[in-house]
This record gives structure tokens, C-alpha cells and sequence, in this order.
């Protein structure tokens, strides 16, 4: 199998159309302190004033884009009926990417326009940032998925049980002009909470008989490691990835009779179902290591990978008609 295709997503109303609103900072005696950094990150002990700020749209937005090739095969042996096995690569490239300003990790002299376009020097001195979002980004994505699948009919009902593995080869990223672009798969040398996992794994089974169906979802990822200097670690530390055990029960009823449900006219379209995610109530977490003294530090609760919901149960009721 092999596919082509190319997609677009436009802006959004926050991002392009709501009107600009400018910030003056120029009353304030100096503007407001911005601290600069030397390009490992370390405080220099020097600042500059933050004049200005921009924010709201940006009507010179243009869409994003992406171009993705994806090619594999799948394998069904006629000796094993049910079983089969899918191997797929892909790649996406990923052109203008809308988001906020890139993270400002070191300002050298005055060279702002070089590294950071949305950053300039005001005309009575210090900053003008601009936060609104920009077409700032490229991203490179290129990995292999895995997947194995069984199922079978028996006296019991149908049973179906899948194994997916994704490797993750690439995850480039271009955040700023004229850099190369960094990989962010499992390691990177950048004080990040967005490291990509090199590894995702999931399983999943699944249990039909008439109307009564019983899910069962696994899934994980290998663990990722940022790295950057800290002043106060007096040296570098890493941030070390612990992704949860994702476990997600699902059971569910269908009354309608073309599923085998109750044989009764007025229940046809109805089902009940009952959820409980998370089960496990795990979540992904950060353990801080100091390279200097070889001491781990404390975990951090992962706030932008975990369902701030913990465990959680849900029951509903639908009708189609």
C-alpha cells in the first residue's frame, strides 16, 4: 500500500482576525526588567527594558501545511485465518506551522532580528515582543508502525486482539531561521517538556457477543530525557520522562436487534455504556537528575501529558434515531 497526500489547515479566528492590541511600556522607568542570558542559558546579570508588547491577531497569517508519504504491506497467512500483520513507514513534512513565539532560551548583543523576527529593539531603547502567533515553525516526522492483529469467531462470542508498536525515527523541528533543526526524539540537549518518545506502545481487547461489547486499552511510551546547564545545579541536569500505563475499560450495550440486543422495537437505537478511564490513576512524571552530584532530585507531575481528571467514570445513555 502506498498513499500521497497533502493537507492544510487555515488559521484560526483567535490567531488571524481578532484586532491587534498593543502594550507601551515606556512610562515605566527603564521598561520592565528582561534578564539576559549567554547561550548556554546562564544568567548574565545584565537586563533590558521591555518597552513594548504586541498582541491579539496577526492578518498576515498564511495557512500550514503538510506533505505525507506513507508506504507498507499487510500479511495474512491463510494457514492462520484472522491473524495479520501491518508494517507501515511514513513521513510528514510540516511547512509554516502556526503557533505562539518560540521559548527564548539566550539573546546575544543586540542581533535580535537574526535569531528571533519577533523580537526588535524600540526606538527609545529595550524590547518590543511581539506574542502574537506566527507562520514560525517546519517539522520534519518520519517513523515505522507495527501492528498485529487476531480475530476469531467462537462459541463465546467474537474476540479481537491487536499489538501496536510506533517507532519514531525523526521528529525535526525548525523553530528559528538560519538554525538547523533539532531532533526531538528521546534525548535532546534542551530543557524540554516536549520530547518526542521514541517508542509508543498499545494493545488493545476487545470482546462481542449480540449486543454486549467489552474493551480493554493498554498504552505507553519508552521514556524521553531533556538535558541543559542549570545555575543552580551548579552544573547540567536532566529531566528524565516517565510515561504512565494508559488503562482504559470499556462496556457496552446495544439494544438494537439488528445487534442482537432485546427483541423489542422501541429499544432499538439505545445504548448503554460505562467507562472507566485511567484505571490505574498513573501519570506520566519527571525525575530531575543532577549530572554534578549524581543525586536525583524530586518528580514533577507532568501537567501537559497527564489527564488532570485522574480516574474517571462515565456512564451514558444514547439513542439514534
Amino acid at each position: 500500500k502506498v498513499n500521497r497526500s497533502t493537507s492544510f489547515v487555515v488559521p484560526t479566528p483567535r490567531d488571524g482576525l481578532i484586532p491587534r492590541v498593543d502594550y507601551d511600556f515606556t512610562d515605566t522607568p527603564g521598561g520592565l526588567p528582561w534578564s539576559l542570558t549567554d547561550e548556554n542559558g546562564v544568567p548574565t546579570g545584565t537586563s533590558i527594558g521591555l518597552a513594548a508588547a504586541i498582541d491579539g491577531g496577526n492578518p498576515d497569517l498564511t495557512p500550514e501545511t503538510a506533505n505525507s508519504l506513507s508506504a507498507g504491506f499487510e500479511f495474512s497467512p491463510p494457514v492462520l485465518p484472522g491473524l495479520s500483520l501491518r508494517v507501515t513507514w511514513h513521513q510528514t513534512e510540516y511547512s509554516n506551522r502556526i503557533g505562539p513565539s518560540p521559548v527564548i532560551q539566550w539573546i546575544e548583543g543586540t542581533d535580535f532580528a537574526a535569531k528571533y523576527p519577533n523580537i526588535s529593539l524600540h526606538e527609545n531603547g529595550g524590547l518590543i515582543w511581539d506574542l502574537r502567533a506566527f507562520n514560525y515553525s517546519a517539522v520534519d516526522v518520519e517513523g515505522i508502525d507495527y501492528q498485529l492483529r487476531y480475530n476469531r469467531d467462537t462459541g463465546y462470542g467474537q474476540m479481537l486482539i491487536s499489538a501496536n508498536v510506533g517507532y519514531t525515527a525523526k521528529y525535526e523541528r525548525l523553530a528559528l531561521p538560519g538554525e538547523a533543526p533539532i531532533n526531538e526524539v528521546a534525548s535532546v540537549d534542551v530543557l524540554s517538556q516536549s520530547v518526542v518518545p521514541r517508542y509508543r506502545y498499545s494493545a488493545n481487547f476487545g470482546w462481542y457477543r449480540g449486543g454486549l461489547a467489552l474493551n480493554l486499552d493498554l498504552s505507553t511510551a519508552s521514556s524521553t530525557i531533556s538535558r541543559a546547564p542549570s545555575a543552580a545545579a551548579g552544573g547540567f541536569i536532566r529531566r528524565i520522562g516517565k510515561y504512565a500505563v494508559a488503562t482504559d475499560l470499556i462496556l457496552s450495550y446495544d439494544f438494537d436487534r439488528a445487534q442482537g440486543g432485546f427483541a423489542s422495537a422501541w429499544l432499538d437505537g439505545t445504548v448503554l455504556s460505562m467507562k472507566v478511564l485511567n484505571v490505574l490513576d498513573d501519570h506520566p512524571r519527571y525525575f530531575i537528575l543532577n549530572e554534578t552530584t549524581g543525586e536525583d532530585g524530586p518528580s514533577e507531575f507532568n501537567a501537559n501529558l497527564a489527564d488532570p481528571r485522574g480516574r474517571m467514570l462515565h456512564v451514558g445513555l444514547t439513542r439514534r434515531f
